[in-house]
């Protein structure tokens, strides 16, 4: 990943890679934190840092827009120049959107908006209609899009956020254990995750190929038992269609 955010943004210093990299792991649902903190010294690259943690989220479709709040209107410029640099970093934001123009505000002409605390606190209601989703259902097929996976990987890596144990989701980061064993072994109780966990990663896959065979057991009867009974709707030229194609694929006899 850090190859890629190199000839994406060129040259960066170790935490803004760091950062475009925690970009990635919240775009496939790696992380569940909310609130990051960055710490640095005046002039040493902040604004960058957390652009390129825009960039990428915004260029995935996790997010619509960000705001960015400062505590001074004099570092509401800088921010929004800081934002966007040539082709690198290609997305602008808006200063300080003050109007709604169509129903919608200023920042949806552009990536998102910088303003300050002060703005903030005497307009909540507008800031609250501007920070809601347009487009929550699309973020996980997007992320598919943009990682080159299909979404329903995207879908299993949720399910590990969601049900797993720390332990099982610190196995799939680390590449230790496939994410389709993980979301299997997430379905268990987090006691009974944390044992199979513990046990090293062939007693995973070992638990996971245990797990799927008892849910394929039981649910073998219910699944043969609702084709009969869609079998059994059917008129009898559907039928005939059906018992043709299955003979031809199985070669026996088209009998019924």
């Amino acid at each position: 990943m850090s190859e890629e955010l190199e000839n994406k943004y060129g040259s960066m210093r170790k935490f803004q890679r760091e950062l475009g990299e925690l970009a990635g792991h919240i775009i496939l649902g790696r992380r569940k934190e909310k609130v990051f903190c960055i710490s640095a010294t005046p002039g040493g690259g902040k604004t960058r840092g957390y652009s390129i943690f825009s960039h990428e989220l915004l260029d995935s479709g996790v997010v619509d827009n960000v705001v960015i709040v400062v505590p001074r209107e004099a570092l509401r410029s800088q921010t929004k120049e800081g934002f966007t640099d040539g082709d690198l970093l290609p997305r602008a934001i808006v200063d300080n959107p003050k109007y709604i123009r169509n129903g919608q505000a200023s920042i949806y002409e552009k990536s998102g908006c910088v303003t300050t605390y002060q703005a903030i606190v005497s307009k909540p209601k507008f800031w609250l209609k501007l920070v809601t989703p347009k487009h929550s259902g699309e973020s996980g097929q997007k992320a598919a899009e943009l990682c080159n996976v299909s979404r329903e990987s995207v879908r299993l890596a949720e399910k590990v956020v969601q049900s797993g144990v720390p332990e099982l989701a610190a196995a799939v980061d680390s590449g230790k254990v496939a994410v389709s064993v993980a979301a299997v072994i997430a379905e268990t109780s987090k006691d009974e995750q944390k044992a199979i966990v513990a046990e090293g990663k062939k007693e995973v896959r070992k638990a996971a190929d245990e797990i799927r065979k008892r849910k394929s057991d039981s649910s073998a009867p219910d699944a043969i038992e609702a084709i009969l009974v869609k079998i059994e709707k059917l008129d009898e030229n559907q039928r005939a269609k059906l018992f043709a194609r299955l003979a031809s694929m199985y070669k026996f006899p088209a009998s019924h």
